[in-house]
């Protein structure tokens, strides 16, 4: 039997009776306009995220009296009329996505402006759902879990609240659209023949819809990106006037333009974070307070310098927490120039892993143009201003953590835009020191003269942003003061360090790169080459734990930044070593070597300075070699990375690989091509709700082993133990037999396997065949030996390698990382190690007949 029409009773001559929902809505929407034109805007009806204003002229006409409740009842998408006074909330520009089964919104038949719009609301459930048009549900979202986890599923012990944990797992890990998702809630009470789940994406969606209020709307003028106020705070059928250009705006139109950016409730996620992982974040402060740090060792962000001198000036509290946050634009769709700016935030205090998989997104830009920091950076300081101190329980103890953000993580066109200062083309576009810059061939560049110029200070650069005049009259490159002044925990020079992801993978390894094979005629010019270069990338089989195999450099204009670290790390030297002049590969292994040292797990200060003066090196030296035109600002950069290092720990500490993981994950939450920043800020509080009930609601081994199937996702573990299945053992060979009769006195019983995990690092011995284009049986042990893995091999419950020690000479160019190797006769050096004797993973490639093994810096950035 087809669905009858919602809102019949808009209909003309129409008997149908109005829902009291309806009535019951409207009635509390008149009394909260009144209340907020009594108060002059004070306080109003809360307009939420999820409010879609279309064009309402297409609902009204017949039914004068009945304006007043039409859009009381849930929008199932947006009207777009051919009346271009009220545009939908879309990119006009993007590609079409209404095609059947699509997330997008279907336009109503809006032939006549009188004609009532007839689709149903669950085709197009897309629209974001008002909060005022929500019923609230009574209880909190455990409660409501709880309720759930008394009633089974019919015939079964499964209770209705797995049942929905699971929908939800399979939800967000499969990325389904609205309609999809319709689709799965159907086909489950289908089969069960009663009402296990929600029954539509409409119900499903008010189980979020009280995390919904954590959002705040921003309004601004579109015009002149002048602050308009908060849309909660503004009677939604009002107009408000731009102070800026004096034209008159309406709410409705405001919204429905997208002439807003989204800022989340703060303290609200912090908590949420902290739920669920309370524990370790109670642990990392204890050992914090607790350890000594030992002066020039920098394992980490908190071991930095001024991290540790911020919290002494502020007298922090060995509870407070600090904050590290991000904001940079991505492309929404190839064929618009829209964008959105997410703003990122983690906690500096978790452990490393837990911090990078625990990343709140606290603000949300969507639009053609760019954001306005002076707007939308000091709403979000406001915000995290407006924390204070948050509570939170673990072990039995309440605590109390003060909030300060200490750290800006970015590339150097937003970190100038933050700063409110010139670009990096633009003279003293340095921000760490008072470089002016030269003007070579029209570009302003950054010639080195083997003196580095002044550093610059938070007090000067205070005192420089109260003396520039604006654009026209910038002072030391600063065009006034800027947003991020906020911050009082904020240094406004080192808390906005270097990132080694633009700035040396894509900027200075790619320039070398392009300027190795593209400038045809220099003395360095080795284009021709380029097919011998491409078939020994193609030869190379890199760990498993790599995530790209290595692709053709004459493909490089599409690599990935991870591409780019292969590349410099550990590619280029081997792969060039007979192809590259002498003088021009020596001056390139400088940068490799300086950037594997700042990379390791643990850096120390004579590392770093045996890093700087490999960079102040490079730095000089590049002039000479590649002319001024070459002195690029990503060149300049490199003089500031040791004092990075210094001040906040190793750069992956700091680098925006992290953030750059998380605007991809927001990007494939879009799927349609309207209302582009309600679908990803949905989505999130969807995650969020999913993490809520995984933390609330227990499986049983069998229901979670098939939630752990949902994920398509290769996640990080950092367990210890053998994978696979054991395999018999036929014959042991001579040489493992005299090994083992060494360590145990006699052959001792023990199971064979062909895979192991050791924290992240996957291992594979070698018979192990299936893979074909990947070899992880390279390490490095504790006492320096580099081995090869033959066998794997479990002895009373202790996992251990037999291995085969290689013959390394001498290091490549003095690089640290990178040896030139060959295995021994297959009787000779062999050896036991246990799996806690392996300190890192190696890269092991053939060049020219020469083999070489290469370690990996850290055990932090993996892919």
């Amino acid at each position: 039997m087809p669905r009858q029409r919602y809102r019949r009773y808009l209909e003309p001559e129409s008997n149908v009776t109005i829902p009291r929902q309806t009535i019951s809505n409207a009635a509390k929407r008149a009394r909260t306009s009144d209340t907020s034109q009594n108060d002059n805007g004070a306080s109003g009806s809360s307009a939420g995220i999820a409010q879609p204003v279309g064009n309402t002229d297409s609902t009204t006409g017949d039914h004068p009296d009945s304006s007043e409740v039409q859009n009381t009842e849930p929008e199932a998408g947006l009207s777009t009329s051919d009346q271009d006074d009220v545009p939908a909330v879309y990119d006009s520009d993007a590609p079409d996505f209404s095609q059947p089964g699509d997330d997008s919104f279907h336009n109503c038949d809006t032939n006549s402006a009188h004609m009532p719009c007839n689709r149903a609301p669950e085709v197009n459930e897309d629209a974001e759902l008002s909060s005022s048009e929500l019923p609230d549900i009574s209880d909190d979202f455990s409660d409501y879990l709880g309720k759930l986890a008394s009633e089974t599923i019919p015939h079964q012990s499964t209770t209705k609240a797995q049942a929905l944990l699971l929908v939800l797992a399979y939800v967000v890990t499969a990325g389904l659209t609205w309609t999809q998702v319709k689709g799965l809630l159907t086909l489950l009470n289908a089969l069960f023949g009663e009402v296990v789940v929600p029954s539509t994406t409409y119900m499903l969606r008010k189980i979020w819809k009280k995390k919904k209020d954590t959002l705040r709307l921003h309004l601004y003028c579109r015009s002149c990106h002048n602050y308009l106020g908060i849309s909660d705070q503004i009677p939604a059928k009002s107009d408000i006037t731009c102070s800026n250009c004096n034209v008159k705006k309406s709410i409705e139109k405001l919204i429905s333009t997208g002439s807003f950016f989204v800022i989340f409730d703060m303290k609200q996620q912090l908590r949420d974070i902290i739920k669920r992982v309370s524990g370790a974040l109670l642990e990392s402060l204890r050992k914090l307070s607790l350890e000594n740090h030992e002066p020039g060792v920098y394992s980490d962000v908190t071991d930095g310098d001024l991290y540790r001198s911020t919290r002494r000036q502020l007298n922090m509290s060995w509870t407070d927490l600090t904050l590290t946050f991000n904001t940079d634009g991505a492309p929404v769709f190839e064929s618009s120039k829209s964008t959105i700016w997410p703003i990122q935030v983690l906690i500096n205090e978790l452990p490393v892993e837990l911090r990078w998989r625990n990343i709140a997104l606290s603000g949300l830009w969507f639009s053609k143009s760019h954001p306005p920091m002076h707007v939308f950076m000091a709403k979000f300081a406001d915000e995290v201003r407006s924390i204070g101190t948050v509570a939170w329980a673990s072990a039995g103890s309440v605590i109390k953590s003060a909030v300060h953000a200490i750290l800006c993580c970015v590339d150097s066109p937003a970190r100038a835009a933050l700063l409110n200062m010139k670009q990096f083309n633009g003279y003293y576009g340095c921000s760490w020191c008072r470089e002016e810059g030269t003007c070579v061939d029209g570009t302003v560049k950054y010639v080195y003269t083997g003196q580095q110029a002044p550093d610059r200070t938070h007090g000067r650069v205070m005192e420089a942003m109260r003396r520039a005049k604006g654009p026209e009259e910038p002072f030391e490159g600063f065009k006034g003061p800027s947003s991020l002044i906020k911050f009082k925990s904020l240094d406004l020079v080192w808390g906005l360090p270097p990132d080694y992801m633009h700035s040396v993978l894509e900027g200075v390894t790619k320039q070398l790169a392009d300027l190795w094979l593209s400038t045809t005629g220099a003395v360095y010019y080795i284009g021709r080459q380029i097919r011998l270069l491409d078939c020994r990338l193609g030869d190379i089989k890199p760990p498993i734990g790599f995530s790209r195999i290595g692709r053709p450099i004459s493909e490089r204009a599409f690599w990935k930044a991870t591409e780019w670290r292969y590349w410099l790390l550990f590619y280029s030297i081997p792969c060039l070593y007979d192809l590259l002049p002498r003088q021009y590969l020596a001056h390139a292994a400088l940068l490799v070597r300086a950037t594997f040292l700042l990379l390791k797990d643990t850096v120390t200060e004579y590392e770093i300075s045996v890093a700087e003066r490999s960079l102040s090196t490079f730095v000089q030296e590049m002039a000479r070699l590649y002319g001024d035109a070459a002195m690029t600002y990503n060149i300049h950069q490199l003089l500031h990375l040791s004092k990075s290092a210094r001040m906040f720990g190793p750069l992956w500490g700091t680098s925006t690989f992290p953030f750059e993981d998380g605007i991809g994950r927001a990007l494939r939450l879009v799927s349609a091509a309207k209302l582009v920043p309600m679908q990803i800020t949905e989505r999130c509080i969807m995650h969020q709700t999913y993490r809520d009930a995984e933390r609330i609601v227990d499986l049983p081994p069998h229901l979670a082993s098939v939630k752990k199937s949902f994920s398509v996702q290769r996640k990080r573990h950092s367990q210890t133990c053998p994978l696979g299945l054991a395999h018999s053992i036929s014959v042991i060979p001579d040489h493992l037999k005299a090994i083992l009769v060494s360590h145990f006195g006699c052959i001792p019983e023990m199971s064979r396997y062909f895979r192991a995990q050791i924290g992240s690092i996957v291992l594979h011995s070698s018979d192990y065949s299936t893979p074909k284009k990947t070899c992880s049986c390279y390490v490095k042990m504790l006492d320096g030996s580099h081995c090869y893995v033959l066998g794997i091999y479990v002895i009373s419950s202790t996992m251990y390698l037999h291995c085969q020690r290689l013959l390394a000479s001498v290091q490549v160019f003095d690089l640290p990382h990178i040896f030139k190797c060959q295995r021994p006769p297959a009787t000779q050096n062999h050896c036991l190690y246990t799996f806690s004797d392996v300190a890192s993973q190696c890269v092991f490639l053939t060049v020219n007949n020469t083999s070489y093994l290469c370690e990996v810096p850290n055990t932090k950035e993996t892919d």
